[in-house]
């Protein structure tokens, strides 16, 4: 569904609210991969002590 039906059957309150939730989602799911990505190349250090 685009974001022009969407406003037409919820109105453009409801688009707008809608359009928030969907850049945040994308704003966490970027932030989500970063440390994925960070974890995944991360180095590991092995120490004997």
């Amino acid at each position: 569904m685009t974001y022009q039906q969407f406003a037409y059957y919820e109105g453009p309150e409801g688009a707008a609210k809608r359009s928030v939730y969907d850049a945040l989602t994308l704003y966490l799911n970027f932030i989500n991969l970063f440390q994925f990505l960070l974890q995944f190349m991360g180095v590991r250090s092995n120490q004997d002590n």
